[in-house]
């Protein structure tokens, strides 16, 4: 039992948000990105060009945060979920590798905001990668608990 809900965490928390980031920004995000020289590099443009023309009307009616902000806070769930999942028994560690998911959301964009790294500072994506890091932090607890209870 414990090792099907521990599958499922690993599914729905990390590889499900970083699926749906990736998806985003394959489809509908500028292909000035190096991801896309990657995406020529292995042969997949003409796969990825027909379905970003499929998909093309879908943009029309996403709103920004969603373009451009979501995908960083999907990014920060899934680290944080993972590191809940793997190291939830050592506390000690868990607090330490939270700390840094906790540095590489939220964090570099109020470094952005001080010119202290590169970027643009965007207050959306400030919010939605707190509320990302939180809920991971929340849902992860929770299963944690239902765990803990059934097995």
């Amino acid at each position: 039992m414990k090792s099907t809900i521990y599958n499922r965490s690993i599914l729905l928390n990390v590889i499900l948000p970083l699926f749906i980031g990736g998806f985003i920004y394959l489809l509908f995000r500028s292909e000035r990105l190096i991801l896309f020289d990657w995406i020529r590099f292995l042969g997949f443009k003409e796969s990825l060009d027909f379905l970003r023309d499929h998909f093309s009307i879908v943009r029309s009616f996403m709103p920004n945060w969603v373009l451009f902000s979501l995908p960083d806070g999907l990014w920060v769930y899934s680290f944080t979920s993972a590191i809940i999942i793997i190291w939830n028994d050592d506390r000690k560690i868990l607090i330490m590798l939270l700390s840094i998911s906790l540095i590489f959301g939220p964090a570099v964009e109020l470094l952005q905001f001080f010119k202290l790294f590169k970027g643009t500072f965007d207050s959306m994506d400030l919010a939605i990668t707190i509320v990302s890091f939180t809920l991971s932090i929340l849902f992860n607890l929770k299963i944690n608990q239902y765990e803990n209870q059934v097995c």
